[in-house]
C-alpha cells in the first residue's frame, strides 16, 4: 500500500476553488483539454444544504505511458469511475475510484481539502492511497499511479490559478 500527501499553493480564495471544482464547464476543460482525456462524463452531481455528490468517469491519457506489463494487465481501454462527497461544514472531499479493470484488487482513494493561505491563495492538500493486489507487479502499480498522480496534481493546480470561473 502506498499513501502520500501532495501540497499546492493555488492562486484563488476557498469558495472560487470549490465553484470551479464543482462546475461541470470548467471540468470538461480541465479534463479534456489540459489533461488531454480521451474519456471525461460528469456521471452525476447532487447537492443538499450539507453536501455535494458527484460521480465521473474518466481515461487518463498517460495510461498508455505506463510500464509494458502494468498495461498488459490494465488493458488499452482503462478508466476509472469517481465517487465522491463535500462535506460542507467540514469543506472536506472524500473520493474513492473504481477501476474498469481490477476493481477488486485495485484500491485507490483520498480526500482533499483547502485552507486559506493568505489574500487570493489556497493551499490545496490532497491525502491519496493506492493499494494493488496484484502478484509481482503490484509495487509497480503503485508507483506507476503515484508518478502520475503526482504530475496531474501539478498541472491542475496551475489550471485552478489560471482559471476565470
Amino acid at each position: 500500500m502506498t499513501q502520500f500527501t501532495l501540497n499546492h499553493a493555488i492562486n484563488c480564495d476557498v469558495n472560487t476553488f470549490w465553484a470551479g471544482f464543482f462546475n461541470s464547464a470548467f471540468n470538461d476543460k480541465l479534463y479534456r483539454e489540459r489533461l488531454a482525456y480521451p474519456i471525461f462524463n460528469n456521471l452525476s452531481q447532487s447537492e443538499t444544504d450539507t453536501e455535494i455528490r458527484r460521480k465521473i468517469q474518466a481515461k487518463p491519457n498517460w495510461i498508455n505511458k505506463l510500464p509494458g506489463p502494468v498495461i498488459k494487465m490494465l488493458g488499452t481501454d482503462f478508466n476509472y469511475v469517481e465517487e465522491g462527497i463535500f462535506n460542507k461544514s467540514s469543506n472536506l472531499w472524500k473520493w474513492q475510484q473504481k477501476t474498469s479493470s481490477f476493481a477488486d484488487k485495485f484500491y485507490i482513494a483520498g480526500d482533499m481539502r483547502v485552507e486559506q493561505v493568505a489574500d487570493g491563495q489556497v493551499n490545496r492538500i490532497i491525502k491519496v492511497t493506492l493499494e494493488a493486489k496484484v502478484f509481482g507487479i503490484g509495487g509497480l502499480l503503485e508507483t506507476s499511479f503515484e508518478t502520475n498522480i503526482r504530475a496531474e496534481a501539478d498541472l491542475t493546480a496551475q489550471y485552478f490559478s489560471d482559471m476565470r470561473v
